[in-house]
C-alpha cells in the first residue's frame, strides 16, 4: 500500500524547483527540473518502502 506522504514529494519538488529557478532567473526550466527530480525521488522512496 502506498502512503500519502510519498505523493507529497511531487509538489514539494515542483515548488523547490520553482524557487531555485526564480533565484537563478529561469523559472520555467526550474519547474521542470524540480518536477522531474521529484518523480525520480518518489519512485526511489517507493522502491525502498516496498522492500520492508
Amino acid at each position: 500500500m502506498v502512503k500519502m506522504n510519498n505523493y507529497l514529494l511531487i509538489p514539494g519538488g515542483l515548488l523547490l524547483g520553482l524557487g531555485i529557478g526564480l533565484a537563478l532567473g529561469h523559472p520555467g526550466p526550474g519547474l521542470f527540473i524540480g518536477l522531474g527530480s521529484a518523480f525520480v525521488v518518489a519512485a526511489i522512496v517507493q522502491m525502498f518502502a516496498s522492500k520492508k
